[in-house]
């Protein structure tokens, strides 16, 4: 930025460019202290004579206020922050009310011990911050964290803190929660979330945004071990139909052999899911997985991109149209940038396109439409085993459960253009996608193409090359390209995002010179709320 100094004719003196650095302090007003061991609710709750509980802290504080904890809370039942018609006041975006780690001890503990309350569950309350705690849930009967409540939370955040559950404790419970309409600008960040869920039963997410969550940030968390998916957006249940709009899922690295990376099903839109790293999805499971893929899109004008996807059971990306609690389609969303491989073959594809029951609502197949994949690594992968011949397909259409499908010569107007696709380095020219007849044709197999036979056919399909990508350390796992790769200069312009030389790479990373950040990128800078925030990255 720059100071600009005007004057009465009109002139302007505009000094050399300034500098802005915004941080949040260590504490806003009064602290207070809370010790699990020695204190009492009948102390004042200072140092001194620290409150016992988090029930009587949460009952006393205003804006401002700053929280030191001490030792394990265990008693989740009678011992709790927030809880049914707000439980305590709410901050503000100048004055917000922090949750914290008492300093100099190790990180408090907050757990519901044997009981099934929610420690933290915080309903219609605004401008929290919980930072550097330990959430644990023993028996995980309940979630372990929730933002909720009508109208909703807005304005809160959970950042720097341990989730998990001890060997052995078992749920289909998620390990943070928000959800309905009113939760919104709420910021998950910088956790470790280990081991939720019930991996048998396919069920519980680390992260669970439902029932109309809007405009949330789930950034730079490590998960490990869900039952389901690492995170979801977008869940409802029977009869409701609130829109989950314009969340951002970015930098994130999920570790997943249970089950699924990342879901965005049902009401999830206008979802941004950048620079993450989804890896192992589903190549541990311990029970049936209804999704085992990295990222499930079972929604409408969401953007993936930027992201590593390295190793799943049965596929990448699967896009999908079914009837369960709500009509699921998978349209408008945009598929950029990205480096898959590792898939094993344990599934149909890659890529897949599942037309599974209660599908085929709109004509032509219009449930899975206008999607577009562009400038995407495809390599490495084993490619699913279910088709005729032999083929270990990357793009496999589903289309057996389907009351129609795509016309024949047609890919349901699904763009496939400038990526690169190579099962391996030596399997140039060998078939790579193929589709399915429904159920009431017999079933069965056609249109089995090559990357060239599929380019010569569908209108959707053009500018694809079958190269190896050369990257720079594989082994190591970095996905950058060689000076000398095919994959430079060979994607396709997409409006608002920058590139240097005559064309964008394809792939996650642009070579050369720093890129500037793309006008649409949401990646939001630590914890400012939204009357400050700043694009720092």
């Amino acid at each position: 930025m720059a100071a600009v100094a005007r004057y009465a004719d009109g002139s302007r003196v505009a000094s050399s460019s300034l500098s802005l650095t915004v941080s949040n302090p260590a504490t806003y007003g009064t602290i207070r202290y809370v010790n699990a061991s020695t204190g009492s609710d009948a102390n004042p709750g200072t140092e001194a004579l620290p409150w016992k509980t988090l029930r009587q802290a949460s009952l006393t504080v205003v804006a401002g206020d700053t929280v030191y904890l001490r030792g394990t809370f265990t008693d989740g039942t009678n011992d709790y922050i927030g809880g049914a018609g707000g439980g305590t006041a709410s901050g503000t975006a100048a004055a917000p009310i922090k949750w914290t780690t008492w300093p100099g001890q190790p990180q408090a503990t907050l757990s519901s011990g044997a009981n099934i309350g929610i420690v933290v569950q915080l309903q219609g309350v605004s401008y929290h911050v919980f930072d550097n705690l330990h959430f644990q849930r023993p028996d995980q009967s309940e979630y372990a964290f929730q933002f909720t409540g009508s109208p909703g939370s807005d304005h809160n955040a959970v950042r720097n803190s341990l989730f998990d559950a001890p060997s052995g404790a078992t749920s289909g419970k998620a390990g943070v929660r928000l959800q309905y309409a009113g939760t919104t600008d709420c910021i998950v960040e910088l956790n470790t979330i280990n081991t939720f869920g019930t991996p048998s039963q396919n069920s519980g997410d680390s992260i669970y945004l439902a029932t109309g969550a809007s405009r949330n940030r789930i950034l730079d968390n490590t998960i490990t071990k869900a039952g389901h998916f690492g995170i979801s957006a977008g869940n409802i249940q029977a009869g409701e139909s609130p829109i989950g709009d314009l969340n951002v899922i970015a930098g994130n690295t999920i570790d997943n052999p249970w089950a699924a990376g990342i879901g965005l099903v049902q009401t999830a839109q206008r979802t941004i899911i950048e620079y993450n790293t989804m890896k192992n999805c589903a190549t541990g499971a311990i029970g049936p997985v209804n999704s085992p893929g990295c990222v499930n899109l079972y929604a409408v004008q969401n953007v993936i991109r930027f992201n590593t996807i390295d190793n799943a059971l049965q596929y990448a990306i699967d896009l999908g149209a079914f009837t369960f609690n709500y009509q699921q389609k998978s349209k408008n969303n945009e598929i950029y940038h990205n480096v898959i491989t590792g898939v094993q073959a344990g599934g149909y594809a890659t890529i897949r396109f599942n037309f599974a029951s209660g599908s085929g609502v709109e004509p032509a197949g219009g449930d899975i439409s206008s999607n577009k994949f562009y400038n995407n690594i495809i390599w490495l992968n084993a490619g699913g085993n279910r088709a005729p011949g032999g083929f270990l397909t990357q793009f496999y259409v589903l289309s057996f459960n389907s009351a129609n499908r795509w016309p024949n010569g047609s890919y349901g107007n699904n763009e496939v253009r400038n990526n690169l696709i190579l099962r391996a380095a030596t399997t140039a020219g060998e078939v790579l996608m193929t589709r399915e007849r429904t159920g009431s044709e017999g079933g069965g197999f056609f249109e089995q193409f090559t990357v060239a036979q599929a380019q010569s056919t569908y209108a959707e399909w053009s500018g694809n090359i079958a190269l190896t990508p050369s990257f720079l350390d594989e082994a190591a796992r970095d996905f950058r390209l060689q000076s000398s790769s095919q994959a430079i200069d060979a994607g396709r312009a997409v409006s608002g995002y920058p590139f240097n030389g005559l064309a964008p790479d394809i792939g996650r990373y642009e070579t050369g010179a720093a890129v500037p950040q793309a006008p649409s990128r949401l990646r939001i800078s630590r914890l400012r709320w939204l009357s400050r925030e700043v694009n720092d990255r």
